[in-house]
């Protein structure tokens, strides 16, 4: 179709009504004058905007939303409904490039023309109507009468009316929305309102508000009643405010508020305020300032919280650790608590470890420790302190251990350690606690005592050995030899005196055996003369003959060891059978001597009543265990000492020899 002068005016006329249309009214309105506006001086027959949507599935469908026609044709709006692609797969492409699509009845496809058809349509052009980027609708300029070719130019002009559709419903949403968020921010604000009034009438905490340009300051009703005045009592304080802090606490005030005003870091602080009464109340005080644009205050508002009960349980509690602080690090040994670990991982220890490892508190602390403290027990004694502590842990039973550390001057220490599983509410175990002290010089005292009684016993054996041997075995040989003289007198005495007469020598010869037998006893030289092989198998004689209880003795040594050596050895076994005899209830005893690789072996084994370690009187037993262990310690060797109840006891020494 050409178009003069005189329609491309009318033309430019319609779409310019039709733009001012939708400008000047609503969009439902708009939509359809703007639609008749432009139709008119088109001479078509209608004018369609259709409103993309999807289906459930999220498939593609436009329907007819706004309408305008020279002709009322029954059911034309139904049919435009819900028309998805597959009638417009051809189109699509199309309007999605942002051009135009002309179709006519004539050459359309066969599914537009069967939908043309249903209207009588001869042409039908469409254009994209796109909002903020996107593909929103269609509109439509139809013709009932004749098919219509349409002019670049007419195309060109509808192209830029689609795009003032576009705009109208773009500025359409901005209106609604922004109708609806003034409504939504009016109704914040009331509920704001609301909220803050029935806060401030509710509210435990005390509010207070300063305007320093407006000079004007305000108090909550709470305010006043946290210090004992009515409300309005007084005016609310502005500047002269912290005349009423404590004077102990005014500075930090001041100088947290102060810099909160003009640096803007937190205001946030704990202070005490003088009530009516005249007495102090502690209160903590937040704030948050606003600021103009030249970085002044022009408001500050915040809340007094009463803690002043808090406060007084804080003080109170801070006072009671004082006192068990004090308690602690006064005492002998060190308090702790741990991980079950075997670095046993400090989570708190007392001053007193410095006395005890060397160290100070802050060394076993946290990840970059700089010592553990399970490193510092001997390596003789972790395997057996491990497995005591786990044993009772389980058990839910407290722990007593005795064991060696070597502590930072590289001095070996006795400790002694009592502790328990400290477990949560689901049973599971979280710590141990407990309490250590160094029994060094307890240790050290009872092997000077159990070394002076040794040599005390030493001496007094000799003694009493040289009395049996020098004095009364002399006496006895003389009577002897004495009674010899008289054998050849014997005949002449009457039958009864000869049978006294032998039976006197018989009783003789007991007794200087028996004072021989009794004076090695006393005084074994077998250790000095025949070494300790010698003196053991005397040991375990003595112990079967006196007791009743079986004895195993076997040794491989070939020659003597250094007499250091055979001596502590044979004051081992000494003790080990003197409590085998007191308290093991044991039939049979394996006694071994054996030179190993290593050195030699020495191992008392018995099938008694054992005995569990956790439960030793250090006091009564517990001494003879740590003097066995230093004395082969002395030697560079080592003990071990394993007992259960029921299941007898084993004591193993160790000791080196360099060949």
């Amino acid at each position: 179709m050409n178009l003069d002068k005189g329609h491309i005016d009318h033309l430019i006329f319609g779409v310019a009504n039709a733009t001012n249309a939708l400008i000047a009214e609503k969009l439902e309105v708009g939509m359809k004058l703007a639609l008749e506006a432009l139709a008119k001086p088109l001479k078509v027959s209608a004018g369609v905007i259709y409103v993309n949507h999807q289906d459930s599935k999220g498939d593609f469908l436009t329907s007819a939303r706004y309408f305008w026609s020279n002709q009322i044709l029954d059911g034309r709006g139904a049919r435009n409904q819900n028309i998805d692609e597959t009638v417009l797969k051809d189109v699509l492409p199309v309007l999605l490039k942002g051009d135009s699509y002309e179709m006519r009845f004539s050459d359309s496809t066969e599914a537009f023309r069967s939908h043309m058809g249903l209207d009588g349509t001869k042409s039908v052009i469409l254009f994209p109507v796109n909002v903020e980027g996107m593909f929103w609708g269609i509109l439509a300029l139809i013709d009932f009468e004749q098919e219509r070719n349409w002019t670049v130019a007419e195309k060109l002009l509808l192209l830029s009316f689609a795009n003032s559709i576009g705009n109208a419903v773009c500025r359409n949403r901005l209106e609604d929305n922004l109708e609806h968020l003034v409504e939504e921010r009016t109704i914040q604000l009331e509920n704001s309102r609301k909220r803050f009034q029935l806060a401030v009438e509710g509210s435990q905490d005390g509010i207070w508000d300063w305007q320093p340009k407006e000079g004007k300051a305000y108090w909550s009703p709470r305010m006043y009643e946290q210090l004992g005045f009515e409300a309005d009592e007084f005016p609310a304080p502005e500047e002269n405010f912290f005349d009423m802090v404590h004077p102990s606490d005014a500075a930090e005030a001041i100088n947290r508020f102060n810099n909160h005003l003009n640096d803007k870091t937190p205001y946030e602080v704990e202070f005490r305020l003088k009530t009516k009464s005249g007495k102090y109340r502690w209160f903590k005080s937040t704030g948050q300032a606003q600021w103009d644009e030249d970085g002044l205050p022009v408001r500050v508002v915040g809340s007094h919280e009463d803690i002043h009960d808090r406060k007084e349980a804080e003080m109170a509690l801070k006072e009671t650790h004082r006192r068990m602080d004090d308690l602690v690090n006064n005492l002998p040994g060190m308090v702790y608590r741990c991980l079950n670990d075997q670095k046993w991982s400090m989570e708190y220890i007392s001053a007193a470890c410095k006395v005890i490892t060397g160290y100070d508190a802050e060394a076993f602390y946290g990840m970059s420790s700089s010592v553990a403290f399970g490193d510092l027990i001997h390596s003789d004694d972790q395997a057996d302190v491990w497995e005591q502590v786990q044993r009772c842990v389980r058990n839910k039973e407290s722990f007593r251990v005795v064991y060696r550390i070597i502590n930072r001057e590289g001095k070996e220490k006795w400790l002694w350690e009592q502790g328990n599983g400290v477990f949560g509410e689901n049973g599971e175990l979280d710590a141990l606690e407990g309490c250590i002290f160094d029994i060094s010089p307890m240790v050290k005292n009872h092997e000077e005592q159990s070394q002076a009684i040794y040599n005390a016993e030493n001496e007094e054996r000799k003694r009493i050995a040289s009395d049996l041997h020098d004095g009364l075995q002399q006496t006895l040989g003389v009577s002897a030899l004495n009674l010899q003289y008289l054998d050849d007198e014997i005949e002449n005495l009457s039958r009864s005196c000869q049978e006294r007469f032998e039976k006197s020598k018989e009783f003789l010869e007991k007794g200087i055996k028996e004072s021989r037998s009794i004076a090695h006893r006393v005084m074994p030289k077998s250790i000095e003369k025949m070494g300790l092989d010698k003196a053991l198998q005397d040991l375990v004689s003595e112990l079967q003959e006196a007791s009743g209880i079986a004895c195993n003795y076997y040794c491989n040594l070939r020659g003597r060891l250094d007499s250091k050596i055979e001596i502590g050895l044979f004051r081992i076994v000494q003790e080990a059978l003197n409590n085998v005899w007191k308290s093991s209830k044991a039939k049979h005893v394996n006694v071994q001597l054996i030179r190993i690789e290593e050195g030699v072996q020495l191992m008392v084994e018995d099938d008694g009543v054992g005995f569990d370690k956790n439960k030793l009187d250090f006091y009564k037993t517990g001494f003879g265990l740590t003097s066995m262990k230093s004395r082969i310690s002395a030697l560079s060797g080592n003990l071990t000492i394993d007992s259960t109840p029921d299941h007898g006891t084993s004591v193993i020494a160790l000791i080196p020899i360099i060949d």
